[in-house]
């Protein structure tokens, strides 16, 4: 009889620690899905604030090709070779924030087309 009582009391732990194992499984298995739901999130808002200040960027970038002399002047002297040397131009921009480095910049750009390190694909391909 004692045997058979500390075989059911035996079978009773097994189970309450199965369980409690089966509830610290599911536990364990939330925290996870809520850490990655959370990082995630972190992923998504600061590709959304990336996206801002490119949006923000190009829009200064924009504002001062059209209306800041000097800046004009060097798009001026690459816009006759398509926008892939502008987009060079902005890119140096972009990178260095200052527009006293364009001229430089320009000039460099032009060599680089000059000598071929940077090669320019036609603006409307099949159009000539």
């Amino acid at each position: 009889m004692l045997v058979l009582v500390a075989l059911v009391l035996l079978i009773v732990f097994l189970c309450v620690g199965i369980s409690s194992m089966s509830s610290s499984s599911k536990a364990n298995k939330l925290a996870q899905e809520k850490i990655r739901n959370e990082s995630r999130q972190e992923k998504d808002k600061a590709l959304a604030q990336q996206a801002e200040k490119d949006k923000e960027f190009e829009e200064s970038w924009e504002i001062l090709a059209r209306y800041d002399s000097d800046v004009r002047a060097q798009v001026d002297r690459l816009e006759q070779y398509g926008s892939k040397a502008i987009d060079e131009l902005k890119r140096v921009f972009k990178f260095t924030q200052d527009k006293s480095k364009l001229g430089e910049a320009a000039d460099r750009i032009l060599a680089d087309i000059e000598s071929g390190k940077l090669v320019l694909e036609p603006e409307n391909p099949g159009q000539e």
